[in-house]
């Protein structure tokens, strides 16, 4: 399959801030999904991985339901994302 766009642009990123640590994981309840994977947020030196991924436009958010989280961050980083005309 052809890379996801700005797939390799969010690795790099994701691999740089996740060296320079500190790395928390933060684990869902429940801790995994119906397919056994682990369900865990990310934070480096306290910045939510995810959320600096969407901010530099390097991902999207995709909701998979049943979803209880609080997804207003995503959507607001996203959206800085958008507006800044970031990825």
């Amino acid at each position: 399959r052809p890379p996801e766009a700005f797939g390799e642009e969010a690795g790099t990123l994701a691999r740089t801030l996740l060296l320079a640590g500190p790395v928390r994981l933060q684990t869902s309840d429940p801790p995994t999904d119906g397919y056994g994977r682990t369900l865990a947020s990310v934070s480096v030196a306290g910045e939510d991985l995810a959320v600096r991924l969407l901010r530099e436009g390097l991902g999207h958010v995709f909701v998979i339901p049943p979803e209880d989280a609080d997804l207003r961050p995503l959507f607001r980083a996203q959206e800085e994302a958008r507006k800044a005309r970031r990825g």
